[in-house]
């Protein structure tokens, strides 16, 4: 699961360098590519790991049975580790600014959740509403509205770096999974 959410910030993360590079005139983009990789930036990538067998052990005291305490400490540090600040951060700043400002900004493609094309990592651009904006008396934003505009600017810029945040800690997470998973495993050949 944590691979799958680090697989998918990286490719967030990709999406945020390459709408940079655009809007900084590094790169050339057609509209429709543009519209579809800023979209990441209304896509958050969460982590929620399962607490459920470590609250059993420690309201037990089943815990106190383990005589490793290396082993303890590394079940209480891996557990208790607070990689969920990245994650309020990048979710409160999606939420309570990209979002109110974008829905002023432009027409916002609606997804269809249930097409997500794991090779990419992005939903597929069929998945967006096929609604004619061209009909509304407002038009849709051109590449060079998006580039005059400098709060797009800084938030594509705090996206990346909260998502870079995000992707470092469950990085980290992961190593110190894997290590508590063979701390257990020799603990159990004993």
């Amino acid at each position: 699961m944590i691979q799958n959410q680090i697989a998918s910030g990286i490719i967030y993360i990709e999406d945020f360098r390459f709408c940079l590079d655009v809007l900084s005139n590094q790169k050339e983009s057609s509209l429709e590519e543009f519209n579809q990789r800023f979209s990441s930036s209304m896509i958050m990538v969460l982590f929620d790991m399962n607490r459920t067998t470590f609250n059993s052990i420690t309201e037990s005291r089943t815990i106190d049975n383990i005589e490793n305490d290396k082993l303890v400490d590394s079940l209480n540090v891996f557990y208790n580790d607070n990689y969920k600040g990245w994650d309020t951060a990048n979710k409160d700043y999606t939420r309570n600014v990209i979002g109110p400002y974008l829905m002023n900004f432009d027409y916002l493609p609606i997804v269809n959740y249930d097409r997500f094309e794991m090779n990419t990592g992005r939903f597929s651009s069929n998945d967006f509403s096929q609604i004619d904006v061209s009909n509304f008396e407002v038009k849709q934003k051109t590449i060079e509205d998006f580039k005059k505009d400098i709060f797009i600017i800084n938030l594509l810029r705090q996206r990346l770096f909260l998502t870079e945040g995000q992707v470092l800690r469950y990085k980290q997470l992961k190593d110190k999974m894997e290590s508590l998973v063979g701390q257990i495993q020799a603990e159990i050949k004993q």
